[in-house]
């Protein structure tokens, strides 16, 4: 997974790391077993570096691992909303809020900066 987060990783292979990253986060908050507690930190991890990653003329990618670093630390427990401050995430959040390309990224930062906070 890691190889598609890099910088010289292909448009697509980013947008599928995204869409994986949104499908861990739909079932983190669909309920919680022992495989989801497992692959959220993962998630999260991942999803930061992808989106640290990101160009920003990628735009369906940033989006969709906003909402999903989002929606995993909403709903992914202490663990999750840790490594997320740890990661940096309110910051990166804090900085595509302000000038992240398209109003929906602005808006999903926003978002994360939100979930990240309470």
């Amino acid at each position: 997974m890691a190889a598609a987060a890099s910088p010289d990783a292909k448009t697509p292979a980013r947008l599928a790391l995204a869409t994986a990253v949104l499908n861990v986060s739909t079932r983190v908050h669909v309920g919680s077993d022992d495989a989801v507690a497992e692959c959220a930190p993962r998630a999260v991890s991942v999803g930061a570096e992808l989106l640290l990653s990101c160009p920003a003329e990628e735009d369906d990618a940033r989006f969709r691992t906003l909402v999903a670093l989002a929606q995993i630390a909403a709903d992914g427990g202490a663990e999750c909303k840790s490594l997320a401050k740890d990661l940096g995430l309110g910051d990166v959040a804090e900085a595509l809020r302000v000038s992240g390309g398209s109003e929906r990224v602005r808006d999903a930062a926003g978002d994360l900066k939100l979930a990240m906070s309470r």
